[in-house]
């Protein structure tokens, strides 16, 4: 694991408008930035646009922080199929709205995973990575809810993460 958020390489699954925006946020704030989503069209507009170098090889793949940006029922699937497609030890970190189901789920993940739970408070009314934007997380405050077993160096590379966002953290 990658102890520094400017040598990761991070993931980030779900290129809609939270995801789509943390990539735009971390322009030149890490190594590299390889990404999913269910839609092929999304994955193809990020290469173009610049937003992603990479798409996630989904039969094996390795990153030092991976982020899950999509909605809770698919980040609860996600934690369940990270541990096949990624190898090595990364930093897992969510974006779901809410987090006792995906806290639970994260458990059972494999001691080389370090997950942290986490909720930023913004948005917009619309949705899609074509109104995704670097400046979206910009002064908002970003929960995190570390687990008995997140490691420090996790917490260390959240707080990273935010000052690349510009946005301020509460850990509950």
């Amino acid at each position: 694991m990658q102890d520094a958020l400017t040598q990761c390489r991070v993931g980030i699954i779900g290129l809609g408008l939270m995801g789509g925006s943390i990539a735009l946020a971390l322009q030149g704030a890490c190594r590299s930035i390889s990404g999913y989503d269910v839609d092929p069209d999304t994955i193809a507009q990020a290469i173009d646009r610049g937003i992603i170098h990479r798409p996630i090889d989904l039969r094996g793949d390795e990153v030092d922080v991976l982020i899950l940006a999509a909605p809770v029922s698919a980040i609860l699937d996600w934690i369940d199929r990270v541990p096949l497609i990624f190898s090595g030890e990364f930093h897992l970190i969510d974006l779901g709205s809410t987090k006792a189901q995906i806290v639970e789920r994260m458990q059972s993940l494999p001691d080389r995973i370090s997950p942290l739970g986490g909720h930023p408070m913004c948005g917009k009314e619309t949705s899609g990575l074509g109104v995704a934007a670097a400046d979206l997380y910009r002064d908002c405050l970003f929960a995190f809810t570390p687990l008995e077993r997140t490691a420090s160096s996790t917490l260390n590379i959240a707080q990273e993460l935010l000052t690349a966002l510009h946005a301020r953290s509460l850990r509950l």
